[in-house]
């Protein structure tokens, strides 16, 4: 079983797509409304939520935890401070735009945590990846999709939702504009709320460069951890996936499952205030 949280919806991306890649797999989700945005929060507080989200998960009785916010993952600490494996994402996220960038020179955009901690370029440095990463911070576009940004993604970019388009054509203009005038040729999506613009995102940039995120390098990562452990993900019976929501937002659910799609016969939604 594989425990995945986040502040919000942003890591429902994640975690729907790591679903598919693993359907054998049971998984957890939270979501950390009460103290959503984390890309506001100092390094400090943020640390402290990520310790009581890994307790949590941990308890719950998951074998490994993906920490699926960039903010976070930026204060993870030492593999053994935890009792089990928890995977960050901003190694992954570099690690494709490594492996997509011709030209070396990256746009990463970010919360201002996750840019003020510098988490990516130190990382960048201690992989050696030889890459010229120019930071952008985006404080609007979380709570932009937060608040149901998301729903015009995906090719809906130009949708039915004006008001919206017209904000998220704003956004880009003034996030992604000083990236392509720096010769970016690849922009890292560094936080996970920005999955769901991704088409938004590679229509603004256009089809020469492309916008990366953690997904296929988080997959290797997972595997890597169970080859370590010398074992392969077993199959488990009575595939299950559990949401749970700290705070009370009555209009989670209906969100989750919109994003969702599909199938939602194994899918559970706990909606209640957590203490963690």
């Amino acid at each position: 079983m594989i425990g995945i949280f986040d502040s919000g919806i942003g890591g429902l991306f994640l975690l729907r797509e790591l679903h598919k890649k693993f359907p054998n797999q049971s998984f957890i989700y939270l979501a950390d409304k009460v103290h959503f945005p984390y890309g506001d929060k100092s390094f400090s507080f943020v640390r402290d939520l990520v310790r009581k989200n890994v307790e949590f998960l941990a308890d719950q009785g998951v074998k490994q935890i993906v920490v699926a916010c960039n903010t976070a993952s930026a204060t993870l600490e030492k593999k053994k401070s935890y009792s089990i494996p928890v995977i960050g994402i901003v190694e992954a996220s570099l690690r494709q735009a490594k492996k997509d960038s011709c030209n070396k020179k990256v746009g990463l955009l970010a919360t201002v945590e996750t840019v003020k901690s510098r988490a990516f370029l130190k990382k960048e440095k201690d992989l050696n990846l030889d890459l010229q990463i120019y930071q952008q911070a985006c404080p609007r576009l979380a709570p932009f999709v937060e608040n149901g940004g998301w729903a015009i993604s995906q090719g809906k970019y130009t949708g039915n939702n004006k008001d919206k388009s017209e904000k998220l054509s704003v956004f880009l203009e003034e996030y992604l504009q000083p990236l392509i005038d720096k010769g970016v040729d690849t922009v890292i999506m560094g936080c996970t709320h920005y999955l769901y613009l991704e088409s938004a995102i590679s229509q603004y940039i256009g089809e020469s460069k492309k916008a990366v995120g953690p997904l296929e390098f988080l997959v290797q990562d997972l595997l890597e951890v169970k080859k370590n452990e010398s074992r392969e993900l077993q199959d488990e019976e009575g595939i299950t996936v559990n949401v749970f929501v700290s705070g009370q937002d009555k209009g989670f659910e209906k969100q989750f499952h919109q994003i969702w799609g599909g199938n939602k016969n194994n899918v559970r939604i706990v909606v209640e205030s957590l203490k963690i």
